[in-house]
């Protein structure tokens, strides 16, 4: 990476800080909500992308980062090419703007693929760059992708949530491992935590995960988590994918009728912290 180029931001960065606290309060701030799981595979991408588009929907404007350091593949499930990444724009190969792509209602930007870069920021370097971001995106919601896991670029991202939302499937390996990070989120001091069961054959099942993950978060750490809902198991999720076309936008698909709830109940949730 051109740490001179790093550097700068650094400094012009800390300057604007000194000149304008940066405050999560400001009325032209966007609130923050991160997207995690504790393992890969459980739909997290996918969730992040079609919530997203129906608060776009909704008339508020929204960002969706996809911070997956290493491994950014919204532009591919939203079947979008694009040009330039946040990589590049640390690195000066481009200006912010060219890193804004806008697909169904929604701003895109995307970390960029085998960013190590990034990844081997100290937190001071990568809070700078994230005030950057903020400070430029003009959105009511920016919505962050993270990485799968426990690793300190997930928990950074989590961190910097008004909201954070932990995935989780049915899947004894998922429920274990969500919980896992949900307890490197309370060792960290973070507790603002929401629970979406993705891929539950029913309403019960879906429950009962949450109720079992609850209960040991509520036995061990004394806080509860909320529930936003679930997404059923539905192939015509999958038919998306390989379209690679949200599934949002059909409308008249029982699926999308679930995500529109999920996002309702999100939604309320960020209406009470603006």
């Amino acid at each position: 990476m051109d740490k001179e180029f790093i550097n700068n931001l650094i400094k012009e960065t800390k300057e604007l800080l000194i000149e304008e606290p940066f405050e999560k309060e400001s009325a032209n701030t966007p609130s923050v909500i991160s997207f995690s799981s504790g393992k890969g595979g459980v739909g997290k991408t996918t969730l992040s992308i079609n919530i997203a588009i129906d608060l776009a929907n909704k008339g508020n404007k929204v960002t969706l980062l996809d911070a997956d350091l290493g491994l950014s593949d919204g532009d591919i499930l939203l079947g979008k090419e694009i040009h330039n990444t946040l990589i590049d724009y640390l690195e000066g190969r481009c200006d912010f703007q060219s890193i804004k792509n806008s697909f169904y209602g929604i701003t895109f930007i995307s970390a960029g693929s085998g960013v190590s870069q990034i990844a081997n920021m100290d937190d001071d370097e990568k809070k700078y760059v994230f005030n950057d971001i903020i400070k430029k995106i003009d959105s009511d919601y920016l919505i962050i992708d993270t990485g799968a896991g426990i690793s300190s670029n997930t928990t950074f991202f989590v961190e910097q949530s008004d909201i954070a939302v932990v995935v989780v499937t049915p899947e004894p390996t998922s429920i274990v491992d969500a919980y896992g990070l949900i307890k490197t989120m309370y060792l960290k001091g973070y507790k603002n935590i929401s629970v979406i069961i993705n891929r539950a054959i029913d309403d019960d099942e879906a429950i009962s995960t949450f109720q079992n993950l609850a209960r040991v978060v509520k036995k061990y750490f004394s806080f509860d988590l909320s529930y936003f809902g679930f997404i059923p198991e539905d192939r015509e999720v999958q038919f998306a994918l390989y379209k690679r076309i949200p599934v949002i936008l059909q409308k008249e698909k029982s699926v999308s009728k679930k995500i529109e709830k999920v996002s309702g109940l999100l939604y309320n949730d960020l209406i009470k912290i603006k």
